[in-house]
């Protein structure tokens, strides 16, 4: 059925990613405006990301 193990972290990590894509497609493409926090938010997520790929 195409089931692999993965590590749970890199696994939450991309899921992480993937919400700050969305963010960014939004922003980029269809013009949405970026605030404070949702700027906030995509800079923790990107730097536990970082966090997370720099510990291995």
């Amino acid at each position: 059925m195409g089931r692999t193990q993965a590590p749970l972290a890199l696994v939450q990590a991309v899921w992480d990613i993937s919400t700050v894509i969305a963010v960014l497609f939004g922003v980029l493409f269809l013009k949405e405006k970026l605030n404070w926090r949702t700027a906030m938010s995509v800079f923790v997520t990107l730097s536990g990301t970082i966090l997370l790929r720099a510990s291995k």
